[in-house]
C-alpha cells in the first residue's frame, strides 16, 4: 500500500492504527445468490401461447412442459391454462380441418388433371378420325424444269447467248395402298384413347401410369415398325426435264 500510494511504511502503519484496520486470518469466500427470473403473469400472452400449442401439428409437437420452459412459467400453470381452455380438443379439431383441406386440394388437383387428360384424348380422337380417312391418300411432289437457250451471236455460231432455267413444283394427292405404318399408329392411338376413358376414379400413381401409356401408345416402337414395314413401298418424287 505504501508503494502504491508513494508514502512511507510508517505513514501506512499510522493509518492502520488511526482507522483501526483489521483483517481476518481466514480468507472470505464471496457467495452470490442465484436469481431465477420468473415471468410476470401480466406479461404473458396466453392467446399467443394457445395459438402456438393448437396450431403445432408436427409429428413431434410442443408439449406443455416445453412451453412452460420456453415462457418461463410453472408446468402446473401451463396445464391449468390448457385444461381450462381445452387446448387438446382444439389441437385435434385444427388437425382434422387441415387434413380435410389437404384432401380437398388434392381432389381438385386430380379433377383438373383428369379434365386436361380428357381434353387431350378428345383432340387425339379427332386426329385419329382424320387419319383414318387419309390412310389411302398420298402426296406426290412433281417437279418440272424448263431450259430455254438463245443463240443470237452471229460471230459465234453455236454459242448460246442466253440461258433461262425455269423450275415448277406441284403437289398432287393420289389414291394408293393403305399405309400400314399409319394404320398401326392410328390403331394404337384409338386403343389408348379407350383405355384413358376407362380409367378408374382412383387417381395417383394409376393416373400417371395411364398418361404414360397413352403417350407410349401414340409413339409405336422402332422394333415393331421395322419388323412389320421393312418391305414398305415408297413413292418417290417425279421429275421431268425438257430442253428447248
Amino acid at each position: 500500500i505504501a508503494k502504491k500510494y508513494d508514502v512511507t511504511l510508517n505513514t501506512v502503519k499510522s493509518w492502520k492504527t488511526r482507522y483501526k484496520w483489521s483483517r481476518d486470518n481466514k480468507r472470505g469466500v464471496h457467495t452470490k445468490d442465484k436469481k431465477v427470473r420468473t415471468q410476470n403473469q401480466e406479461d404473458i400472452s396466453w392467446v399467443q401461447i394457445e395459438k402456438e400449442y393448437v396450431t403445432d401439428i408436427r409429428k413431434s409437437p410442443y408439449t406443455l412442459e416445453e412451453l412452460a420452459e420456453k415462457y418461463n412459467v410453472s408446468v402446473q400453470t401451463m396445464k391449468n391454462q390448457s385444461m381450462n381452455n381445452e387446448w387438446s380438443r382444439k389441437r385435434t379439431e385444427y388437425k382434422q380441418k387441415v387434413n380435410q383441406k389437404a384432401i380437398e386440394r388434392a381432389s381438385d388437383k386430380d379433377a383438373n388433371r383428369i379434365s386436361k387428360l380428357l381434353r387431350i384424348t378428345d383432340i387425339a380422337t379427332d386426329k385419329a378420325e382424320q387419319a383414318l380417312s387419309e390412310l389411302e391418300i398420298f402426296i406426290v411432289k412433281n417437279k418440272k424444269k424448263t431450259k430455254v437457250i438463245e443463240y443470237n451471236d452471229s460471230k459465234a455460231v453455236g454459242k448460246p447467248t442466253k440461258e433461262i432455267i425455269e423450275e415448277v413444283e406441284a403437289l398432287e394427292t393420289v389414291q394408293g395402298p393403305v399405309d400400314r405404318q399409319g394404320l398401326l399408329f392410328v390403331t394404337n392411338t384409338i386403343k389408348n384413347i379407350k383405355d384413358v376413358y376407362s380409367l378408374d376414379n382412383g387417381l395417383g400413381s394409376d393416373e400417371d401410369t395411364g398418361i404414360k401409356e397413352f403417350l407410349k401408345a401414340i409413339r409405336p416402337s422402332e422394333e415393331d415398325l421395322k419388323e412389320l414395314f421393312a418391305d414398305e413401298e415408297v413413292i418417290e418424287d417425279g421429275e421431268e426435264t425438257t430442253e428447248e
